[in-house]
């Protein structure tokens, strides 16, 4: 009884042991992936073993020591635990002590080869030679000792596992780990065999061998989106990446990868290739692959949809979990209602479900690993089965999963199939094509770049808000993080509850600071679909103090928003760039707080000043030294940064920095550089305001910059012809220069130079040209006569002699020219500059040497275009030039070609509303105005008028010019009372800005008294001359031919309104005195004699004013040629006064000659050529040639229609008369 009780214990005792044992490959997940199918092998003996342990130790069977079935048992276990540790080795390395006279026997029994493996469900084992060799006292002598050692031995092994654990033996050969499974299996087979342990009676499996069955119905995490629509060809490229039926030649698995923005339709996508293509495969199963955590209850999830499967297939009896439980690697790990044990390691319900999926005739199976972002704590591919078959779809915002399958990058949806999901979500008609919901749709979808998430949330708030299309781009501008947080609980399902807020918010938290930082500062540098080039971060390294000089920071953070797909890099001529979904850019800077938005525009700010210092300094970039190109591509951030700038609160509301201040001055002064004169007022304003406060606030003398950006707004307000702002500002800017440098220093000649200028403009022409001989004087000093600088000062004031018209400039500007030439070389920028304002000095000398001045420009073109292209600005600039000279020259064409290079290069380069564009506009008009095209240039200066309102200003002289421009386009149209409208406009600012009795002013008035003649306002009119005759009376004196000028027109006016004789008196006597003082053939005399042919002709004097008018014709065409249209209109003054007269044939032929020649000047439908027409309609009429009669006053009532309109006197007067012939005609 003492042998059968020690056999008893012995085998429990070994059980309990090997199950310790099995404790050595808890850590064992550290060992990798490649160790996973074994380790899933023993975990699984493991729990064979321990079921049957608990069931024998427990009392569950009967140990019967007698039974051979039992001795075997023994017998196994004992080989279990010798498979795990020699006796021997423990022996001689860690002491383990026995007896040496019966070690041999212990070594023997634990080294015995095991038996043949036995099939699960046998019911016998191959035993060793004899059943009953065990307790064969010859077999095992001292069986009671060596009962003894054995537990003794087995509790020394129990010590020493955490020293097995640290050994790892098992590991070191993957083969001899496979082994090790394999050998374990085949003695738990037998232990099954010969002892089960479970009681006979449990249900009988069924028949039909249902774990060969694989076909569960698709059941997703994720809620299909019903209203899905586009995404065809990605749609069609998932399914020839994945479908089975592709590979049935030749086994392979398919893994697709799908990344790009959040946001962009993922998970949606994969959704509805699930869904579509689910006949395609037996199961289709969806991992959350986000964290560790979410992986293991997606695999708690899959592992119980394959329970309930079998368990639904499980027939004519209640389903066997523990059956089940073994067959899935799961054993006595399933409850009774078919749920997995709470206390099973999720490890091994991983394990048991690859197990699973890699069965092989399980080969047509789809899952799908969602949300896989963080690769780096989330090591996926331990979760990918190892086969050559099944079908893996990963979705990623992280690029770099792509090298695990396919890569296939997700972009913004198509146009229509974006309007139509924002339709769909809206309640409207996804169909619709055309009309106000479509269009507004269409712009919204635009506006949100066609991404898809926040395409549906858009029209989710739509039809929530009970809102119509177009009041949702004004909310959303206005309200981005509130509609970009609305959530909608359908989206949610769909959506994984990411709103467009929240999504971006996930991969923005995981960036480093390099990253976050560089996506801000891109942020408030470009919007919309804008490119950041990488070089303007290569170029503010070490020009900017708060950014980081290391080589790899801006590449490290480059690196991370790829990672995320939160930027794409794209390069071209070798050049780098970042581009940005624009939503992107609106998240980040609505993602900041207050004081980090602020911050982050003052730091673009320095860091595009860096970028300008950068190339100021010469860096070299690419081999190759800065070119402009790069500088005017500045333009465009600078834009954006101004708009953001105007966000800024007053600067004693903020965090001021002396560098953010300088870097305004600096980026202003760069705009002024450039002509972008708009943008660099507000900069320049700006950057006063902050060095203003911070001065007050830390009682600091102003710096430098502070001057230097009065000085360049003193210069824009020049270029805007603000004079008196203008020269306020430069007085200020050069007494701050001079306090802190001294009087005519290198640090106060810029300031001079621009003084001079302005000066020149206000007629100071003295003063002008004493400031610039001290900046000349200061550089000789300075620098020496032969340098540059002194040159360029020279050149300067060379330039502004020229534009007054002094002789000197000539002499000067040759002189300059020289030693330009001698020191710069003939094609430098100074050089040509020189060329240039030698030949305007030439050209001002008089319209006989616009020749001279042509062929200067002309070489100075050649050469710039040349050197610098034919768009470079220098290069348009000499153009605008030509263009002047050209019209000097009466090269009108010529001139007209020239302006439109001019406006199209301005444009272009500058935009509509810069000064330089809007006189290239006046230009081209006033040439359409010499053609005649009075039309086409009165759309034009229409057009210059609103840009000029917007940079000059309402009051200015400059929206002066522009303004006239039109009055004079009216008047010639005949629109004689708008005329007179727009001159009054034009009147009131000149008397407010330059006085009542300014030539230019007097000139205005003249003008409007010529609309309001014509406009039958013949006292009004009249008033004015009067007005005009006093000034002039007053200033010239009674007999200056200005003032005579003025009663000869007054003279007129009283004709008009019937004093003929009275008119005619004046007119007598304003020749009288006009013969003293002028030649009889000035133009005033020769006036003053065809009006007194005219009125004499009047007061039927008409052999009297038939000598008049042959003496003014013969001086007119002799001092103006027969063809211009002042002899053109005596000789029609003449005509009717012949008709009056009654010599008809006489008449007509004149009239004739003067309707030809004034067509040709004045075009056919010009209001003077209606009147000539209809006076040689009533020559005809006259004489009886009723038809001919007729046509011409139609010609001429269309004419007058079309003028003035068909209730305007004139034309009701022309259609009488009309009326009249074709009653004579009937």
């Amino acid at each position: 009884m003492a042998e059968t009780a020690g056999l008893v214990g012995v085998g429990l005792q070994l059980g309990k042991t090997a199950l310790e044992l099995y404790d050595l490959f808890s850590d064992a997940q550290s060992f990798g992936s490649d160790y996973s199918d074994c380790l899933w092998q023993i975990e699984n003996e493991q729990h064979r073993l321990k079921r049957w342990e608990e069931f024998w130790s427990t009392g569950g069977g009967t140990l019967d020591p007698n039974d051979d079935s039992y001795r075997h048992a023994v017998e196994t276990l004992a080989r279990i635990v010798a498979l795990f540790a020699d006796a021997d080795s423990l022996n001689s390395k860690y002491g383990i002590k026995a007896s040496t006279r019966k070690r041999h026997r212990i070594s023997e029994l634990f080294r015995r080869k095991p038996s043949s493996p036995i099939a699960l469900g046998s019911n016998a084992i191959k035993t060793p030679q004899s059943s009953t060799r065990l307790l064969d006292k010859n077999f095992v002598p001292d069986l009671d000792d060596e009962i003894a050692r054995i537990e003794d031995a087995t509790k020394k092994l129990q010590q020493m596992l955490p020293v097995y654990r640290k050994l790892k033996w098992a590991i070191a050969d993957k083969a001899k780990f496979t082994e090790l499974g394999k050998q374990l299996k085949r003695y738990n087979d037998g232990l099954y065999g010969v002892l089960p342990p479970q009681q006979t009676g449990r249900p009988t499996p069924p028949a039909i061998p249902i774990f060969q069955k694989f076909n569960i119905p698709i059941q997703l995490l994720v809620k299909r989106n019903n209203k899905f629509v586009g995404r065809v060809d990605l749609l069609d490229k998932l399914h020839k990446i994945l479908d089975p039926s592709q590979s049935q030649n030749q086994r392979t698995r398919r893994v697709a990868v799908l990344h790009g923005l959040g946001g962009m339709g993922k998970t949606q996508i994969v959704t509805e290739y699930a869904y579509r293509n689910s006949p395609s495969y037996t199961s289709i199963f969806w991992v959350d692959a986000t964290s560790k955590a979410t992986l293991a209850h997606s695999s708690l999830d899959i592992m119980e949809q394959i329970i309930f499967h079998y368990r639904s297939k499980w027939h004519d009896s209640a389903p066997d979990f523990v059956e089940i439980g073994d067959m899935l690697g799961l054993p006595g790990l399933i409850k009774s209602t078919g749920e997995i044990n709470e206390k099973c390691p999720p490890e091994l319900v991983a394990r048991a479900v690859k197990k699973w999926l890699l069965s092989s005739e399980n080969d047509k199976w789809l899952v799908v690993f969602d949300n896989h972002d963080d690769f780096e704590s989330v090591k996926m591919l331990d979760f990918f089965p190892s086969c050559d078959f099944g079908s893996i779809i990963v979705s990623t915002r992280r690029p770099e999963v792509a090298r695990f399958g396919v890569g296939i990058e997700i972009g913004g949806i198509e146009k229509m199939s974006g309007i139509s999901i924002l339709l769909s979500s809206a309640g409207k008609d996804p169909e619709l094509s055309c009309g106000p919901d479509y269009e507004e749709a269409s712009r919204i979808a635009e506006r949100l770049g066609y991404l898809p998430l926040a395409l549906d949330q858009a029209g989710s708030y739509i039809s929530a808000m009970a809102i119509e299309f177009s009041e949702y781009i004004p909310l959303f501008n206005t309200n981005f993080r509130k509609l970009a947080s609305a959530n909608d609980p359908q989206l949610s399902e769909m959506y994984r509850n990411d709103t467009l807020f929240t999504t971006w918010k996930i991969s923005f938290d995981r960036l480093p600071p390099s990253a976050s930082n560089l996506l801000a500062l891109c942020a408030f540098l470009v919007n919309g679909n804008q490119e950041v080039p990488q070089e303007i971060f290569d170029r503010a390294k070490g020009f900017v103090s708060w950014f980081p000089t290391e080589s790899d920071f801006v590449d490290i953070g480059i690196k991370s928003l790829l990672s995320f797909s939160m930027t794409k890099r794209r390069t071209y001529q070798n050049e780098k760039s970042l581009c940005f979904h624009p939503l992107i850019l609106e998240w980040t800077r609505d993602n900041l707080g207050l004081w980090e938005e602020r911050a982050f525009i003052m730091r673009v700010i320095a860091l595009l000043a860096g970028c300008i210092r950068s190339t100021n300094s010469g860096v070299i970039k690419n081999g190759s030294a800065p070119n402009a190109e790069f500088e005017r591509g500045v333009f465009t951030y600078i834009d954006v940064v101004v708009r953001h700038l105007r966000r800024l609160p007053a600067p004693s509301m903020m965090v001021l920095e002396v560098e953010f201040a300088n870097a305004l001055v600096e980026t202003g002064i760069f705009l002024v550089n450039y002509s972008r004169y708009t943008e660099a007022e507000e900069i320049l304003q700006k950057s006063l305001e902050f060095h203003e406060e911070i001065a007050n606030h830390e009682s600091m003398i102003y710096q430098r910059d502070y001057h230097r950006a009065l000085s360049n707004l003193g210069w824009i307000y020049y270029t805007k012809q603000h004079f008196e702002e203008s020269i306020g500002l430069l007085e200020r800017a050069l007494s701050g220069e001079e306090h802190m440098f001294g009087k005519d220093t290198l640090e106060t000649v810029e300031t001079m130079g621009r003084m001079s200028i302005v000066l020149n403009a206000q007629m100071n022409h003295d003063s002008a040209l004493v400031m610039q001989e001290r900046v000349i004087a200061c550089y000789e000093r300075f620098r020496g006569d032969e340098h540059p600088e002194t040159l360029n000062a020279m050149q300067l004031k060379g330039e502004l002699l020229g534009r007054n018209g002094n002789f000197e400039a000539v002499e000067l500007l040759q002189r300059t020219l020289a030693g330009q030439e001698k020191t710069l070389g003939k094609s430098h920028s100074s050089t040509l500059r020189t060329i240039k304002s030698l030949a305007l000095a030439i050209q001002m000398q008089g319209p006989e040497k616009s020749p001279i001045a042509l062929e200067l420009y002309k070489g100075v073109l050649a050469t710039q275009e040349e050197t610098f292209g034919p768009q470079h600005p220098e290069t348009i600039n000499t153009v605008y030039a030509m263009a002047f000279s050209y019209r000097n020259n009466d090269q009108q064409e010529e001139a007209l070609k020239s302006y439109k290079r001019v406006l199209e290069g301005w444009k272009k380069e500058f935009g509509v509303e810069h000064p330089d564009t809007l006189g290239a506009i006046q230009g081209v008009a006033e040439i359409y105005q010499t053609q005649q095209r009075y039309q086409e240039a009165l759309e034009l200066h229409q057009q210059a008028l609103v840009a000029k309102e917007a940079v000059f200003g309402t009051e200015s002289t400059n929206t002066c010019v522009t303004l006239n421009g039109i009055s004079q386009c009216l008047h010639d149209l005949g629109r004689y009372a708008d005329a007179a409208h727009w001159y009054k406009r034009v009147l009131a600012i000149q008397e407010r800005a330059l006085g009542d009795d300014n030539l230019e002013t007097l000139r205005t008035i003249r003008c409007l008294v010529h609309s309001l003649h014509e406009d039958g306002k013949r006292e009004e009119s009249f008033a004015l001359l009067e007005r005009i005759l006093h000034i002039q009376e007053k200033s010239l004196g009674k007999n200056h031919p200005e003032t005579l000028f003025t009663r000869y027109e007054m003279a007129h006016n009283v004709a008009s309104r019937g004093g003929h004789q009275e008119a005619l008196d004046q007119w007598e006597n304003i020749l009288a005195v006009q013969e003293d003082i002028l030649t009889k053939d000035h133009p005033h005399v020769l006036s003053s004699v065809a009006s007194i042919a005219s009125g004499m002709a009047q007061l039927r004097r008409y052999q009297e004013a038939f000598e008049f008018f042959k003496r003014a014709l013969a001086g007119q065409e002799k001092v103006y040629g027969p063809n211009d249209s002042i002899p053109l209109r005596t000789l029609w003054s003449l005509g009717t006064a012949k008709h009056d007269y009654g010599d008809i044939e006489e008449a007509l032929e004149l009239i004739q000659r003067s309707l030809t020649g004034l067509e040709k000047i004045l075009g056919k439908e010009h209001p003077d050529i209606l009147v000539i027409v209809a006076s040689l309609a009533s020559l005809l009429n006259d004489k009886g040639q009723y038809q001919e009669a007729a046509e011409l006053y139609k010609r001429a009532l269309s004419g007058r229609r079309k003028l003035f309109g068909p209730n305007h006197q004139r034309t009701i007067c022309i259609a009488i008369e009309l009326s009249k012939v074709e009653a004579k005609l009937q």
